[in-house]
């Protein structure tokens, strides 16, 4: 029996068919938790200032002197911009000497001393209060002079000084996709990572009340969570519009555990991979199909229905063919 033979013409507009799919959907990519683990921290922008150089006067050996046993805030550790700086001597302490002895000053060549009040816990014990907050990220270096005194008269054996940094900022490390990502996969998850703590170590129950903050252009539905402490993931709940540009921003004002602030907004742009033809059945230009072989396309990510069906047509051959009608339907990457 002789067929009449068709050339199947499909007019497929891929850039027209947004990638979302309905009932089944691909699962969602996961982030690579070995490339998580830590965040980088904010590089150092210049190099630090050497330390002061204090006067020192020689203490005969053996001659007794006081000397503080703790400061805070202690080695390698940050101070809020509203704290104190602390000093605990081994002994009683004449204040007068010591409030003559003390000051903090900025990191630098020829540093103003910040001003303040030192208020005494009791007599071995001094914190010194700044009048106004410190420069956040800012270096400080905290001195005692040897003008500092044992309530029974002795001096410090050597000046006493200590170097800390005023807490900083809250910053993004870093995001996955990255800033200015091109084709990605419409089932990826977005990455946010925190330079600091954002949120405590909690249960899952308590989960629902952590900050969420992540937003986006054109919206996406979805949840996030906490990986840990300071690396936040999104998971859409439906794959990403395919040959879109979303804007996606963590808005200022989210503070780290510390109280550091994100200091202004950070945004950023990545692009889905648009939905492209991956193949077809019958192929191209093949014979002697059987007319009740349906046709099969085959996508590379979830395509929308209504548009799928709006831009696929199907002719006959010759002059007087009209557009050949069937039924239609879409599942997933796939459309018959």
């Amino acid at each position: 029996m002789l067929r009449k033979a068709l050339i199947l013409t499909l007019f497929i507009l891929s850039l027209l068919i947004p990638a979302c799919s309905i009932g089944k959907t691909a699962p969602a990519a996961k982030p690579q938790i070995s490339n998580l683990q830590s965040p980088t921290p904010s590089p150092t922008p210049t190099k630090l200032p050497p330390k002061p150089k204090v006067d020192y006067t020689p203490i005969p050996a053996g001659t007794p002197a006081p000397a503080v046993i703790q400061h805070a805030p202690p080695r390698g550790a940050s101070l809020p911009p509203d704290g104190s700086v602390e000093l605990i001597f081994d002994r009683e302490m004449d204040r007068q000497s010591v409030e003559k002895a003390f000051r903090l000053q900025p990191a630098g060549e020829n540093p103003a001393p910040v001003d303040g009040s030192l208020i005494w816990v009791n007599n071995r014990t001094v914190q010194f209060k700044p009048n106004a907050p410190l420069d956040r990220a800012a270096v400080y270096d905290a001195i005692l002079t040897q003008d500092a005194q044992a309530n029974t008269g002795e001096a410090l054996r050597e000046p006493y000084t200590f170097r800390f940094s005023a807490q900083g900022y809250l910053e993004t490390a870093q995001v996955i996709p990255a800033p200015g990502a091109e084709d990605v996969e419409s089932n990826t998850t977005v990455t946010v990572i925190f330079n600091r703590p954002v949120v405590p170590l909690t249960t899952l129950a308590e989960m629902e009340d952590l900050p969420q903050p992540l937003s986006f252009e054109p919206a996406i539905e979805g949840k996030g969570e906490w990986l840990n402490t300071s690396i936040y993931v999104f998971t859409p709940s439906a794959p990403l519009i395919g040959g879109v540009t979303y804007t996606a921003k963590v808005s200022a004002g989210l503070q780290g555990i510390g109280g550091e602030p994100l200091a202004q907004d950070f945004t950023w742009q990545f692009s889905v991979i648009p939905p492209k033809v991956s193949s077809f059945r019958p192929a191209d230009g093949q014979t002697l199909v059987d007319i009740k072989t349906p046709v099969s396309i085959q996508f590379n990510q979830p395509i929308d229905p209504a548009s799928a069906q709006k831009a696929f047509s199907m002719t006959g051959i010759g002059f007087l063919s009209k557009n050949i009608t069937g039924d239609f339907s879409v599942k997933g990457n796939t459309l018959t």
